[in-house]
């Protein structure tokens, strides 16, 4: 009997018995080794997919670390596989081209305006999220000179972004300066309330660059929540609520409608209002299957 053990072939252990063994046909070692390697490939696909599922995350946030970390699986496992070489450049070119506007960032490329995910919302994120900042770029090795500019291109990209909503601020502040003048209030007797709310809302006060810096140096990492919670960086923590209202993904809907949901898939992240009825009614009627 030449079958093997269904646990005996789960053990990778068992790979050099198998090779000593010239009772069993040889054509079971190769399919082992093919079968593992093809394990090897797809698990961090199925990780992402697993965390992007998670009720305690920032999907938002997740996007780019997810995909440098395919990026750089798939980089690796180029140099060491011996068989499926096809199927990771096939993998490769599916990852450049479903976020072509990520990867193009990543390499500094020109990012055109029908790139899929060319929006600075996910590197924001990214940065943002005190679990990530910027320590995903380690994983990308990229040279020292390519790395601060990409570095620099993503901190512009918070500044800018931090300084519309100063300006916004300072009209919103102007246009309440006149109308005080227009309606003068009674002041109250022994009340000094605004000495320090008056100080504290001046967006002139505000230093986008020291809050950034003071964030981006903080050794703290808390969750997304708890630490944004705690923070007194007034400017940034706005920013962030802006920000972390964003979905990656149809990560919710998933979570109600699907058991086992394709969260990267094209079709589940463009949920249309077809699609979206056929779920219901699916997930409604599941019983009936």
């Amino acid at each position: 009997d030449i079958q093997m053990d269904n646990f005996q072939m789960m053990d990778v252990r068992y790979a050099d018995d198998v090779e000593d063994d010239e009772s069993l046909p040889t054509f079971r070692l190769s399919c082992f080794l093919h079968s593992l390697q093809l394990c090897v490939r797809d698990e961090p696909f199925y990780d992402i997919s697993i965390k992007c599922q998670s009720e305690k995350i920032v999907t938002a946030s997740l996007v780019v670390p997810a995909i440098v970390h395919l990026m750089v699986h798939l980089r690796d496992l180029k140099e060491h596989v011996v068989f499926g070489t096809k199927l990771v450049q096939q993998l490769q070119l599916s990852i450049e081209q479903r976020f072509a506007g990520i990867v193009n960032r990543i390499k500094q490329l020109n990012i055109e305006e029908n790139d899929p995910f060319n929006d600075s919302v996910y590197f924001i994120a990214a940065v943002l999220d005190p679990s990530f900042k910027f320590f995903w770029l380690r994983d990308l090795k990229l040279p020292a000179n390519a790395e601060n500019r990409l570095k620099q291109d993503v901190i512009q990209l918070i500044l800018d972004e931090m300084n519309k909503d100063l300006k916004l601020s300072s009209t919103k502040l102007f246009d309440k300066n006149i109308s005080s003048i227009t309606k003068p209030r009674k002041r109250k007797i022994f009340s000094y309330d605004d000495v320090y709310g008056g100080y504290s809302n001046d967006p002139m006060v505000v230093n986008p660059v020291a809050e950034l810096e003071a964030y981006l140096n903080d050794p703290i990492r808390f969750s997304f929540s708890e630490y944004w919670c705690r923070s007194q960086l007034i400017q940034l923590k706005k920013l962030v609520v802006h920000i972390g209202c964003v979905q990656a993904s149809s990560a919710p809907i998933e979570r109600v409608f699907s058991c086992a949901g394709l969260i990267l898939s094209s079709r589940r992240t463009r949920l249309n209002e077809t699609l979206f009825k056929d779920l219901v009614f699916l997930k409604a009627n599941q019983a009936l299957l």
